[in-house]
């Protein structure tokens, strides 16, 4: 119940097929906050979903919303893709590039909340000692993750120190979830290379080839962010490109937007 509570606030129906978010009360329309919309007054139709609000085409029914809805609102509405007619409509939490949650997220998320109103400890501090103060820390990835932390925290350090560079404590946690990760994505390479015989490996591009990157992510008030880069077969930056997008809070949309940007 705790955790349901911890989240709630940041949870948004992706739209898929329309046929199980309801338009009363539920959080779907991206870019208001807290994403839902009470049923006025001078509306006497009960349950409504959003699929009501579509023609047989599949195109929003733009004379119901502008009697329904307020004009921003419809503006919002309209704005979201209908692409995903295959999939069922589903929950999406704001805080993960691709909408999804782990029991790790709730729990970074609710020592973030609890930590920040101790004033004995520094900021630094803080966050520095999350996972140190924990009891249970005999599981070898929570150890592994600890000694992340305790390098980026140090790095930090100096960096501050002698570079004077500002350093967003705040993202500390995700740098090193994003490590661990990467550490544990070469394992599984490496046991699958062992447990196939094959014997793959990374090697640089040939001269006049390039490799391109793509990356999304949502924004907790609707909508999200594409990025892409290019580089040459010498690691260097050829292109690059960064858009906030309104249009839809799907992050797999989102993906999809980002790599057809180079198309």
């Amino acid at each position: 119940m705790v955790g349901k509570q911890l989240i709630e606030k940041d949870l948004i129906r992706c739209i898929g097929d329309r046929r199980s978010t309801e338009v009363w009360g539920e959080p779907w329309i991206s870019g208001i906050f807290p994403f839902s919309i009470e049923r006025p007054n001078n509306i006497i139709a009960g349950d409504m979903r959003v699929c009501d609000l579509l023609d047989d085409m599949g195109s929003w029914r733009v004379d119901v919303l502008d009697f329904i809805f307020p004009s921003e609102v419809c503006r919002r509405i309209m704005s979201i893709r209908l692409v995903d007619v295959r999939r069922e409509d589903r929950w999406n939490w704001l805080w993960d590039a691709k909408g999804e949650f782990t029991v790790k997220q709730c729990y970074t998320q609710a020592m973030k909340e609890k930590m920040a109103g101790d004033r004995s400890l520094s900021q630094y501090t803080r966050r520095g000692t999350l996972r140190v103060l924990e009891e249970n820390m005999e599981a070898p990835d929570q150890l592994g993750m600890c000694v992340i932390a305790l390098y980026l925290i140090w790095e930090s350090r100096n960096a501050k120190r002698f570079s004077e560079v500002d350093w967003q404590s705040g993202q500390l946690w995700c740098k090193v979830a994003a490590i661990w990760d990467e550490f544990q994505d070469s394992k599984s390479w490496k046991m699958w290379n062992d447990a196939f015989e094959q014997h793959l490996r990374w090697t640089k591009l040939e001269v006049g080839w390039v490799k391109m990157n793509t990356n999304a992510g949502t924004l907790p008030e609707g909508g999200g962010v594409i990025r892409g880069l290019i580089r040459d077969s010498d690691g260097v930056c050829c292109a690059a490109f960064s858009k906030k997008m309104q249009a839809t809070s799907n992050p797999l949309a989102l993906e999809a937007e980002a790599a057809w940007r180079w198309h």
